[in-house]
């Protein structure tokens, strides 16, 4: 099977977003339980999206709505195998996703950062938090 993608979702009249494949396709915008919470209005594409990675592994903002960042990392087993969508416009070809669709996609490639997260849920329920 092929590496789940990151689709745009599209307003425009007669447009229908349709798995490639036949596989789940999960949507991680706004409002809904993947949505970044750094939103591009206020901080910029840019860095929206940096604030995302470095919230999401723990390395910044830790003071910054753990508890959704918890329920996130908790229900990411249940979009790993998926094609996920959102409003981002694709990259140019060539440039890198700073979507935080495709850091989730990335994230699920790197084995051992997903572990990790996994671990520290883990930790955090036998806690009770």
């Amino acid at each position: 099977m092929t590496q789940p993608l990151r689709l745009q979702r599209s307003r425009a009249k007669g447009s229908r977003l349709v798995s490639p494949d036949g596989r789940r396709v999960v949507y991680c915008g706004r409002p809904g339980p993947f949505a970044n919470p750094f939103t591009v209005a206020k901080f910029g594409e840019y860095w929206a999206g940096l604030h995302f990675i470095r919230w999401l592994l723990g390395s910044g903002w830790r003071d910054f709505e753990q508890e959704r960042r918890r329920e996130l990392i908790r229900r990411l087993p249940s979009i790993e195998d998926c094609h996920l969508s959102c409003w981002c416009a694709l990259p140019p070809k060539g440039k890198t996703d700073g979507c935080h669709a495709a850091v989730y996609l990335r994230l699920f490639g790197m084995a051992n950062t997903y572990a990790r997260l996994r671990a520290e849920v883990e930790k955090n329920a036998r806690k009770g938090r």
